[in-house]
């Protein structure tokens, strides 16, 4: 029917059965395991040409934003952003390496060819999470199981510098309560109500941060330092206290191409796992720390004039009143004496 785009003459389509609104995903599955019944649709035409073998438009383009010429200036972006949450709690996190996010890459027709679980097709956008390395299988996931610690994410403002029309950040968890990893070809996660998207900076520049803890002061504190462009609390009831999750950030569609963006032209996120107990103090953190352990002795009473009239000061802190007493001695005027003063701070009674 042409009323619905499919021309019998050159268009070539496939019905797709979508049944929604289970209450969970458990009862999803459920759903499968009972062996619904299955709907064919067939025709009839006249055409016995072979189909063309289906492939995916590429994503790479010359109009491409490369994001990865940006690296330098996100690595001073990142390096800023630890120094100011650093100075909120008088750690110094200079030395805090980040988990690089890498690319997942999704085919959904792959797993007809390796016999894997299938995964939805994504050609419309680019996945990326830590701890993916190209030499395993596994995904090692990340926890947050106190109130001590907290992450930073780093991340490119893809919707920004116009290589997407957005960007998300979200954080999922394995569908085994224990697991400690997820695998690529067998991956089964599950979503959780934490994440973030591009939409909710619109007056960001090219970089942002976001911080995730357990600790809603983390956020309060932070926010109020203006440390981050925002703050996520984790709560136990999304990700329990002791359990592991992951992020993943997507990417979606390259408006150059229209298809999802070419991996090798963007910069990904990067993750800051900040312990508190850990991070050594700040060296005003140590300033502080110092002053704090200083003990002044006991004040003696002193007699001065005609001994009678005792000065009553606690201590007298020198701070440079010899230099301003040379600089006014070879003044012409005023003239003053301070030998006075000088003999009743060194006279005791």
């Amino acid at each position: 029917p042409s009323e619905l785009g499919l021309w019998d003459y050159w268009t070539h389509f496939e019905t797709v059965l979508r049944i929604f609104r289970f209450k969970n995903q458990t009862a999803g599955d459920a759903y499968l395991r009972s062996r619904p019944p299955v709907f064919y649709i067939s025709g009839d035409h006249e055409d016995t040409s072979a189909l063309q073998t289906p492939g995916y438009k590429s994503r790479a383009h010359s109009n491409n934003i490369n994001e990865v010429s940006l690296n330098g200036d996100f690595m001073t972006h990142s390096a800023g952003v630890l120094s100011t949450v650093g100075q909120v709690f008088d750690r110094d996190l200079a030395s805090l390496l980040p988990l690089q996010f890498a690319p997942l890459h999704i085919v959904g027709l792959d797993c007809l060819r390796l016999g894997t679980e299938c995964l939805g097709d994504c050609p419309d956008a680019a996945y990326f999470g830590p701890n993916i390395r190209e030499d395993t299988e596994e995904i090692d996931m990340v926890m947050l199981p106190t109130d001590d610690e907290f992450h930073v994410v780093t991340m490119v403002n893809h919707r920004a510098l116009n290589a997407a029309v957005y960007g998300s950040i979200a954080i999922l968890k394995s569908a085994s309560s224990t697991a400690a990893t997820l695998s690529k070809s067998h991956m089964s996660v599950r979503a959780t109500s934490v994440g973030i998207t591009s939409l909710e900076w619109p007056d960001a520049g090219s970089f942002v941060s976001w911080a995730f803890t357990r600790n809603p002061e983390h956020c309060a504190w932070l926010m109020e330092a203006k440390a981050v462009d925002g703050c996520s609390v984790l709560q136990d009831s999304q990700v329990a206290r002791h359990g592991y999750f992951t992020y993943c950030e997507r990417i979606y569609l390259n408006p150059i191409t229209g298809t999802g963006p070419n991996h090798a032209d963007v910069l990904p996120a990067r993750l800051y796992h900040v312990k508190l107990e850990q991070a050594s103090a700040s060296s005003m953190a140590k300033s502080r720390l110092l002053f704090k352990r200083i003990r002044l002795p006991d004040p003696e009473p002193i007699a001065t004039f005609d001994n009678d009239e005792p000065l009553r000061f606690l201590h007298i802190i020198k701070t440079g009143g010899e230099s301003l007493e040379a600089y006014l001695a070879g003044q012409s005027a005023p003239r003053l004496d301070f030998s006075t003063c000088r003999s009743a701070a060194m006279t005791t009674r």
